[in-house]
């Protein structure tokens, strides 16, 4: 079993396999939870200072989500390169090198340059090249995101999970159509154009019901009431980790329609994914873009055009659900010939592990919640 060590902790002789990140927040949680189970090892967060030593004894490395601090990253992978063991970052926003300009993206791109022909040491990207081709020249290779296929590796929420919500959702529904934002509700992820669709479009307010579900961020609070006041359901709460995927479970579309200026691979989208629940994108996404290319079920909108998200949404058939599709590739396997360790059998408990009836729309031989049936 992989052991977790905590920055305080002794000093630990060589290890085999080290997985590390400097942050444990958020979706680096869940990272950690499923590389740990994938691969085993031993986990390690903290500040380099306290982290040095370990990582460079272990024998293989791991550094999650290494866009957040690449410079010290790529003096790692130097050093271990000099001692003649392998390194692997996984970059969850390389892409962003192209969408911004300055000093500083150039200094990266150039460490992005010298890191792809580092002997040892693998940059894999999060975004696949068939959406973004220049980072062939700037990254070792590309997977899909943790989140667009780890669920099998994580425990089944308990039964009755969000039962109350669930019966005010559907209670305040009326036969509508539920769509959702989950977890932080960030303007980033267009929760504000989410909100003013509903709230200035009475034709949207007819046909569906929405809903934020998570903590404010930092959307306007004038503009929450306002959505209260048309209908809408916020529910302002921070989410327990058991808490988030039942969600899914209790809505028809799932909001992921950010801003153009967070076009980037999202966890929310891939728990649709893995949960057949359609999406609502933004036109010309990179999230569209991985809709179409998986065949995924769902509705692309505008982004600060309410009008015509409106007539999107309106025009989108009552009955739609998520298709029988393949399942991306580059996931677990992947990861695992990429470090040469064995690759370890789904559980049988995974939230993977029980399966949609003949009769259910999902029944696609797909994962569902343990509360769904």
């Amino acid at each position: 079993m992989a052991s977790t060590d905590s920055p305080g902790s002794r000093r630990s002789e060589r290890f085999d396999l080290v997985l590390f990140d400097v942050f444990r927040d958020g979706h680096r949680r869940d990272y950690f939870r499923v590389l740990r189970r994938v691969l085993g090892g031993r986990v390690a967060w903290g500040s380099f200072a306290h982290r040095w030593p370990l990582l460079l004894r272990a024998r293989k490395l791991v550094c999650s989500t290494c866009d957040d601090y690449l410079a010290k990253f790529f003096v790692l992978a130097f050093v271990r390169m000099l001692l003649g063991r392998p390194t692997v970052g996984l970059s969850v926003r390389a892409e962003t090198i192209f969408q911004r300009a300055g000093f500083a993206q150039t200094v990266k791109r150039a460490m992005l340059r010298v890191l792809k022909y580092l002997p040892g040491a693998q940059l894999v990207t999060f975004m696949p090249y068939w959406v973004e081709p220049r980072l062939k020249h700037y990254t070792s290779d590309w997977m899909y995101d943790l989140q667009y296929w780890d669920l099998p590796w994580l425990t089944p929420s308990p039964a009755g999970a969000l039962r109350a919500l669930r019966a005010d959702l559907h209670q305040r529904a009326q036969g509508r159509r539920i769509v959702a934002t989950v977890g932080h509700q960030r303007c980033v992820k267009g929760v504000e154009y989410f909100m003013q669709i509903f709230c200035d479009r009475p034709e949207v307010r007819e046909a569906y019901l929405f809903a934020c579900v998570g903590p404010i961020w930092d959307v306007d609070r004038t503009l929450v009431a306002r959505f209260v006041s048309c209908g809408g359901v916020f529910a302002d709460r921070a989410l327990r980790d058991d808490e988030v995927v039942p969600i899914y479970s209790m809505c028809d579309l799932i909001w992921v329609c950010y801003r153009p200026d967070y076009d980037q691979s999202s966890g929310i989208f891939g728990r649709a994914i893995q949960l057949d629940r359609p999406t609502v994108v933004r036109e010309g996404s990179y999230l569209a873009t991985l809709q179409t290319r998986l065949s995924r079920e769902g509705i692309a909108v505008p982004y600060d055009r309410a009008g015509l998200a409106a007539a999107a949404l309106s025009g989108a058939t009552s009955a739609a659900h998520a298709r029988c599709v393949s399942r991306p590739e580059r996931t677990s396997e992947f990861l695992c010939g990429l470090l040469g360790v064995e690759h370890r059998p789904r559980p049988l408990g995974g939230i993977g592990a029980r399966r949609a009836p003949a009769s259910s729309p999902l029944a696609c031989g797909h994962p569902i919640l343990e509360e769904d049936r």
